[in-house]
């Protein structure tokens, strides 16, 4: 069984629909402290949050996924202005065998959330922030793909982890929607790992990296770029991989590898003095197979 409810805050339940294998809820606009459950018996299914976002082959580690309607100042900069507002048809469906064993990007999750308790200090200590989520750590996340970085610019929603795998990626900005990204101003222990919640078995990751080279008033772009990083794997391997400056995806394969998480680190920025010095991430692509649930 599949099943949207819609609540308002403290659990009033303003909406519910049900469906064996498709199920959806049409909203006339959402308020602050709205928020939505979805509901599967199913490991696996499709969500598709609105018209304007892309859906997700998305895990359900436990059976009841809690998306808080991104309504407030700072979540609502990822995604378009008066998106949920105004009538959406939210869905869920259930996914064929074909799709779930199909090789795809298994970081995509537009449903993905910045979870308070996972606030890390973006000005903190060299190698001060933690480096994994305690939300994963505690079973916390019913959902899964999930990511999750030590710092985030100002903790501004812009900025938020969950930007670099929504599935947008637009070159030639920063900021809020539509140039949305991870970013994580200029330090140099910056990391940015995304879960899956279970094993799978990946061969390549691509890399958007953000790409914003207007110059300023003072003759400076504002964006540089990572033009070394590590690949870190859940298995213990690790892959150092040379970046360009670049709009486009930059690919990385390698054999294939059982994981539960893929970590982005050691981001060593090219040093370029007629740059601001913000390095950041668009997208990030983690291209593989499910394993057996």
């Amino acid at each position: 069984m599949l099943k949207i409810q819609w609540f308002a805050g403290h659990y009033v339940l303003k909406q519910e629909e049900t469906g064996e294998n498709k199920v959806t809820l049409i909203s006339e606009g959402f308020i602050p402290g709205d928020f939505l459950i979805f509901y599967s018996d199913l490991p696996y299914a499709w969500v598709k949050l609105a018209d304007e976002v892309t859906e997700s082959l998305v895990y359900f580690h436990q059976k009841e996924h809690r998306f808080i309607l991104p309504l407030d100042y700072q979540t609502r900069k990822g995604f378009a202005p008066g998106l949920f507002e105004r009538k959406q048809e939210i869905k869920m469906w259930e996914p064929t065998p074909e799709e779930v064993n199909a090789y795809y990007n298994l970081a995509l999750n537009p449903s993905d959330q910045h979870l308070p308790w996972e606030m890390t200090n973006p000005a903190g200590a060299k190698y001060g922030n933690p480096i994994h989520s305690m939300a994963v750590e505690v079973d916390a996340i019913a959902a899964y793909p999930h990511a999750f970085a030590n710092r985030v610019t100002r903790n501004e929603g812009e900025f938020f982890a969950r930007n670099a795998i929504d599935g947008m990626s637009v070159p030639g900005g920063h900021g809020p929607y539509p140039y949305q990204s991870w970013g994580g101003a200029v330090h140099n222990d910056l990391s940015y790992v995304v879960y899956f919640g279970r094993e799978v078995t990946v061969d390549k990751v691509v890399l958007h990296l953000r790409s914003d080279y207007k110059v300023d008033s003072e003759g400076k772009e504002h964006d540089t770029y990572w033009h070394t990083a590590l690949l870190a794997f859940s298995d213990g391997s690790e892959l150092e991989v040379k970046l360009e400056k670049s709009e486009k995806g930059q690919e990385i394969t390698f054999s294939e590898k059982t994981v539960i998480w893929v970590m982005l680190k050691r981001l060593d920025p090219f040093r370029n003095p007629n740059s601001q010095m913000f390095a950041a991430l668009n997208q990030m692509e983690v291209w593989g197979r499910n394993g057996a649930v």
